[in-house]
């Protein structure tokens, strides 16, 4: 019998997989259960990257299916019950050690979390890890006090496996200095590392510098290693310096001296793409010359930037104005602020956003502002109008915002300038200066159109997330009429109407109060690849009643919307 094109092309791996990412789990799912030949052909795409969770139902059934997973999200525990039970592969001997039984053959990339601090690590953890041999991408997430045999266990993970690993990311409560300084040594001598994410302070009974002002010495001990690693490489007639492409630091309470961070950055990472900035000792002297040659000479390709207010000193603005200014002019990609406040870093000798905007307006393609605290309207609004090439600008408040760290209506009258941008997280405010002859609600009436149809003419946006700072904590009753403002009789939702390619709307804040079926019928006919409606800084008690309410409303809508999910 003749066979069928469809019988053909579903004998060919290569199309199956590229037909197959198109689909979500639950239609890949129903796909297999059609038939035998569906089934075999997308049983290892099914099972390829699972995310484990103690709510997933029965997880060691999972176990028979190791064998297709390439990128696994587990928490701990649940991941030592994997590799207890999961089916050995054939032993062998390899050239780091005796000959090891893997149950995962094709994993790639695992994220190991703990959700509890009452799941206690065991050695049965480093034994988890030198058995993924072929493991490039490890992400450790343990956020509570650990025991001293935590790190004791990533460490000897690290110097007796993982010969692949490229990319690892620690993210720990904290860190004690004589560890620390062990893990940086064995990733830093690591063949083939080059992303490491160190995501802990670390802290201990003592500060690193005596009372005599004398920093810690394991500085120099780190900074002479890798100086013998330079010569090895230079008499092998190898380039030297690390081949780390993105590095994050631990944090270090008293910073870290220039006598090593200059030499470090000068000397020892030409390849550097990604740099979170770190605060210099606080006993010396910032060289802001200094630092910024090295940054300038030692890593001619740094693009990417971000910095962590918590763990700096006032100081530190110095220092990353002065890496602002060092990357090569024009050059900078990306700069993400992590709990930032216009008050630490927005005084007049230490404009950050200014600095920023002055240098790299024409390159910057992405700005992240995550749990911040406070933030000028007035350069948010410079930012609109001056970075043509922003793709994504992503807000997120922390629990004590204020109603300042938005955008002002009173400084949206000039016209942005950034038309391709995809992402857009944005905490607006009503505040406006009144001119003579006007009224207050003319003035915000007119600011609320500009805006609404400036965030309309955004024809690429894919992700729009929009909200007012704490509506419900510190306004007056009175003036909630704004949640209004995404409606179609009293507000500018109409605005809104040109953005086709729109996937995923959420509201902050209380728009959704005043909303009904006009207005979800109006997304579902003028957004036609929206696929998610979602409800961000939402009480608990309303929560549930609320994706209730709405998901009635797409139930009683007469056009089809199965495509679009509420949450």
């Amino acid at each position: 019998m003749q066979e069928s094109a469809q019988d053909v092309v579903f004998t060919i791996p290569e199309l199956v997989a590229l037909i197959a990412q198109y689909l979500s789990p639950r239609d890949t799912s129903q796909w297999m259960m059609t038939c035998k030949t569906f089934s075999r052909q997308l049983e290892p795409l099914f099972w390829s990257h699972p995310v484990v969770m103690r709510t997933t139902r029965d997880p060691s059934s999972l176990v028979r299916h190791t064998h297709h997973f390439r990128s696994l999200i587990i928490e701990h525990d649940l991941w030592l019950s994997f590799i207890k039970d999961a089916p050995p592969s054939p032993s062998r001997t390899t050239s780091h050690g005796p000959s090891v039984r893997q149950g995962f053959p094709r994993l790639r990339k695992l994220t190991v979390y703990a959700n509890r601090d009452d799941v206690p690590l065991t050695p049965n953890f480093v034994l988890a890890l030198c058995q993924s041999l072929h493991l490039t991408d490890l992400s450790i997430q343990y956020p509570f006090r650990q025991e001293p045999l935590f790190m004791e266990l990533i460490l000897a993970s690290l110097a007796t496996g993982l010969p692949c690993l490229q990319r690892l990311l620690i993210e720990l409560e904290e860190a004690d200095p004589a560890t620390g300084f062990r893990l940086l040594d064995l990733c830093f001598k690591h063949p083939q590392l080059i992303d490491l994410q160190c995501d802990f302070p670390m802290y201990e009974e003592r500060s690193i510098t005596d009372e005599h002002g004398i920093c810690d010495p394991r500085f120099a001990t780190l900074l002479k290693s890798l100086q013998d690693m330079d010569k090895a490489r230079q008499g092998a007639g190898r380039p030297t310096g690390l081949h780390l492409k993105s590095l994050s630091l631990p944090y270090i309470e008293d910073g870290y001296p220039k006598d090593f961070l200059i030499p470090f950055l000068k000397l020892h990472v030409p390849n550097l793409e990604r740099w979170r900035i770190v605060d210099m000792h606080t006993l010396d002297t910032v060289d802001v010359q200094g630092f910024k040659e090295a940054i300038a000479t030692g890593c001619p390709g740094l693009q990417h930037l971000s910095s962590h207010s918590v763990y700096m000193r006032r100081r530190c603005n110095t220092l990353i104005n002065a890496t602002i200014r060092s990357v090569t002019k024009a050059s900078l990609r990306s700069y993400r602020f992590k709990c930032f406040s216009n008050s630490r870093h927005m005084s007049e000798d230490s404009p950050v956003i200014r600095n920023l905007l002055e240098h790299h307006a024409s390159t910057l393609e992405e700005i992240e502002f995550l749990e911040f605290f406070f933030m000028k309207s007035e350069d948010l609004q410079s930012i609109f109008t001056t970075c043509k090439h922003l793709r994504t600008l992503r807000m997120e408040q922390s629990d004590t915002i204020s109603s300042g760290s938005s955008l002002e209506f009173g400084h949206v009258f000039k016209e942005w300038a950034c038309r391709d941008i995809t992402v857009l997280h944005l905490w607006l405010n009503r505040k406006v200066v009144v001119p003579e002859g006007w009224t207050e609600d003319e003035v915000v009436d007119a600011a609320a159109q500009t805006i609404y149809s400036q965030i309309g003419r955004l024809f690429k946006l894919e992700e729009l997330a929009l909200g007012w700072p704490n509506l419900r904590r510190y306004l007056n009753p009175a003036e909630k009429h704004r949640v209004h403002d995404l409606t179609l009789e009293d507000g500018w939702l109409d605005e809104l109407a040109g953005l086709k390619e729109l996937r995923h709307f959420q509201m902050n804040t209380e728009y959704w109060c005043c909303m009904g079926q006009a207005e979800l019928d109006f997304m579902g006919t003028n957004w036609p690849k929206l696929e998610r409606i979602s409800f961000d800084y939402v009480e608990w008690e309303t929560q549930f009643a609320l994706r209730n309410h709405w998901n009635q409303l797409k139930k009683t809508s007469h056009l089809d919307m199965s495509r679009i999910t509420i949450r």
